[in-house]
């Protein structure tokens, strides 16, 4: 955690940032760190189960994985299998996304709410959207 700055310290700082093209690095770099804060509630979804053995019968399937997270607004199971998932969350969400590093999609949501997809690897995060708000799963692998 930084310091406050004091007065002098940051009337030097806006010396430099108005002297060149460029804000100090110093800036640059608090600006990023804040950043993170933009969805702080929306990364409150905690995780409180991870099953990394095989369920046979859930929902649509065996799953080698099934994480679930919990946030004021609801649950949320996350079944995994090699390139599939598929997004249970409760009360019936209105929208789920996925996040990948460079692109994000809506999943359609079936007429039960679940949402489900294939052919996608790599790390991936999702956004359960209800009508209370939103939550955002910490990033997992496919």
């Amino acid at each position: 955690m930084t310091e406050p700055m004091n007065d002098d310290d940051m009337l030097i700082l806006l010396g430099e940032s108005l002297s060149n093209d460029q804000p100090p690095v110093e800036a640059v770099e608090l600006a990023y760190a804040s950043f993170g804060w933009r969805t702080l509630e929306a990364d409150l979804a905690g995780l409180i189960d991870d099953i990394q053995v095989e369920v046979v019968g859930f929902r649509l399937g065996a799953y080698s994985r099934l994480l679930t997270y919990d946030s004021a607004f609801g649950t949320i199971e996350v079944g995994v299998e090699d390139d599939a998932f598929e997004v249970v969350a409760a009360p019936t969400p209105q929208r789920v996304v996925a996040h990948r590093p460079t692109v994000s999609a809506e999943v359609d949501l079936d007429q039960s709410g679940r949402a489900s997809s294939s052919g996608i690897s790599g790390p991936v995060r999702f956004e359960v959207e209800w009508e209370a708000g939103s939550v955002v799963t910490p990033w997992i692998t496919l």
